[in-house]
Formats: C-alpha cells, sequence, structure tokens
C-alpha cells in the first residue's frame, strides 16, 4: 500500500511541475514574441479607390495597445477591432501598430490611392 501512495504522489508532483512549467513558458513566450497584426480588412495593403473612408478590421494577437496612426484603437478580449479611416486625396499611408506589454512592437503599413472627387 505504501508503495501506491509513493506512486501517486510521484504522479501530482510531476503533474503540478509540467502545470507550473506550462505557465511559465506561456509568459515567457509572450515576453520574447512581439505582437501579431493581422488585417481582414481591406484585403490588400495596396489599393485604389474613389471613396471617402475605408473600415479597417483586423485581429492582434499578444498586444497590449493598438494605434491606427496616433489614435488608441481599442480592441476586443478575443484580439478584434474595426476602425473608420477617412482618406484624403492622393496616397493615404496608414500605419497600424501593436504593442506588447513587454514594449515589443510590430507594425503593418497600408498604403490606398485615393481618387474622389472633392
Amino acid at each position: 500500500m505504501s508503495s501506491k501512495r509513493i506512486y501517486l504522489s510521484y504522479i501530482i508532483w510531476v503533474a503540478i511541475s509540467v502545470l507550473i512549467v506550462a505557465f511559465f513558458l506561456t509568459h515567457l513566450i509572450s515576453a520574447i514574441l512581439p505582437p501579431k497584426i493581422i488585417v481582414t480588412d481591406p484585403k490588400s495593403d495596396e489599393f485604389r479607390t474613389d471613396i471617402e473612408d475605408v473600415m479597417i478590421r483586423g485581429m492582434v494577437k499578444r498586444s497590449y495597445f493598438l494605434r491606427i496612426g496616433d489614435t488608441l484603437i481599442p480592441f476586443n478580449d478575443d484580439g478584434s477591432f474595426e476602425e473608420r479611416v477617412s482618406l484624403t486625396r492622393d496616397l493615404n499611408i496608414i500605419k497600424i501598430e501593436a504593442e506588447s506589454r513587454f514594449g515589443k512592437k510590430s507594425e503593418k503599413i497600408i498604403k490606398i490611392f485615393n481618387q474622389f472627387n472633392q
């Protein structure tokens, strides 16, 4: 009976150790890797249009802050976001920047050539 208790105790300690290591590894990964920005709309990073504004939609992972241009953009718990951006005539360069709590940054650039009549 004593060997069964020792074996069970060993299994419990191994399980607890695995959980602790997994916890620290997930935090280490989020500290090492920069945020990931996924833009779902618009579909292309460069395009032409004749409309006055565009809706930017997407998702961020491992991000604490999200900015489009100089504007801080809120995002949902699942990382999804959307923001309407007004366009000027001719070339618009839209910079999307994400930052982790550990200061790691990622950015995505969208270039839109706008031909609308004012």
